[in-house]
């Protein structure tokens, strides 16, 4: 919870995909790189070849693999060492690359997790990927970076942490939605305990800014998003779990990002600049465990930006998930996700999706085993308006167009 940037079960999305024994292994050796292996870019693999393995202090796990691509396959070659120093902290290295014909991208990072007392630790990282994109084609270069101190005590904890990814940064092995950024935050939690089998068995609460800058010239510079949030929460007798968050939000609008819009033709259009005062809440709840049942619930609302339009935006989420075990043969799994967007400055609509699943399973016998996961998405998203004077925008000169999509999924599974 005291680390900001990733939230453990994000981290399992990433380390075990297929739940395969390389993975089930490799989640320990890899975890310190994070953002830089993602074994899922192997996408169509022909064959491969790993080995892990422990020698005293030292670990290694390697994975090489030549994926099926179109027109020219890729080589990978995934490389992690570490070393334990003492019972917990520990220092590593990582190389990975991709190649494709001429084109390239490697990448060597190091990285180190010291941990001091037992409550605090320090973390830091340095690498730098080299990219060539054609054969021939001289390398982009540059690095990425991060800093953390952290404490995790039972009634303190805190987490500062600066993360910077440069302009030109690429993980072609690993998973940087983003690059040209850096990001900052301050994180504090505050937990107490009530006493054993009292109403309130624990109440804490996570508060801090986070800031995010443009890569060049981030210290001299204004950040361009960020926000400042609190979130309680308490644990009551039997499990129950109550959660309420709140923030305020700020957002500026790059002007390039809008390149082909325009109000009129031949009229650019223009965004506001920033975006700032966007106050927003969440409400949440968890069940306990029982034999025949679990819940949980989110709602949020408030003000957000509608990036596409550059405009100030206003709306509601819910997400809900409920499982039933009727019996030991038989489960049964719904989710819902609800989502609508309103433009702040006239309340019409910009934008809605809801998504219902159901999930049903049935194991009459230990081998033999059936699911059906059923999944509905219905998206749609009106045109886009001008903030100021809310005509139509123009995409490549022609008025842009409302969109709408519609998707009815079953999946079946029979197993023996």
């Amino acid at each position: 919870a005291d680390q900001g940037l990733i939230t453990v079960n994000e981290r399992f999305a990433l380390y075990l995909p297929e739940k395969r024994p390389f993975f089930l292994k490799g989640i320990d050796l890899f975890a310190t790189p994070g953002q830089l292996i993602y074994t899922r870019r192997i996408a169509d693999p022909i064959g491969g070849a790993k080995v892990t393995g422990k020698v005293g202090r030292n670990s290694i796990a390697y994975l090489g693999s030549i994926d099926e691509v179109p027109e020219r396959d890729a080589w990978f070659h995934l490389l992690r060492l570490r070393r334990d120093l003492g019972e917990n902290s520990v220092v590593g290295l990582t190389y990975t690359d991709r190649v494709q014909g001429g084109a390239y991208n490697r990448l060597v990072e190091g990285d180190a997790h010291i941990v001091s007392a037992k409550l605090y630790f320090v973390e830091a990282q340095y690498g730098q990927s080299w990219t060539a994109l054609d054969d021939g084609a001289a390398a982009a270069t540059d690095p990425i970076w991060k800093l953390t101190f952290d404490r995790t005590g039972r009634t303190w904890g805190f987490n500062y942490t600066i993360n910077g990814i440069g302009t030109d940064f690429i993980a072609g092995s690993g998973f940087v939605p983003r690059n040209d950024i850096v990001t900052a935050h301050i994180f504090n939690r505050l937990s107490f305990y009530g006493a054993k089998g009292a109403l309130l068995e624990n109440f804490t609460t996570f508060f801090g800014p986070t800031w995010l800058y443009e890569y060049d010239g981030f210290t001299q510079n204004a950040p361009i998003e960020g926000k400042q949030e609190v979130t309680f929460q308490f644990t009551l007798r039997g499990g129950w779990e109550l959660s309420a968050k709140t923030s305020r939000e700020f957002t500026t609008f790059a002007p390039e990002f809008y390149d082909g819009l325009e109000t009129s033709p031949g009229v650019p259009f223009a965004p506001p600049p920033s975006l700032d005062n966007l106050y927003a809440g969440e409400l949440s709840f968890t069940t306990p465990t029982y034999q025949l049942f679990d819940a949980a619930a989110s709602f949020e609302f408030g003000h957000t930006p509608l990036y596409a339009e550059g405009s100030e935006g206003k709306g509601a989420a819910l997400s809900a998930s409920v499982n039933f075990r009727p019996s030991k043969t038989l489960r049964f799994e719904g989710r819902l996700a609800y989502a609508t967007l309103d433009r702040a400055s006239d309340g019409s609509e910009f934008a809605n999706s809801v998504i219902p699943r159901l999930k049903v399973e049935y194991q009459p016998t230990v081998p033999l085993f059936f699911r059906v996961i059923t999944e509905y998405q219905s998206t749609r998203r009106a045109e886009l308006r001008d903030p100021v004077t809310g005509d139509i925008l123009l995409v490549g000169g022609v008025p842009s167009q409302s969109l709408s999509d519609q998707r009815l999924r079953v999946d079946l599974l029979a197993s023996y």
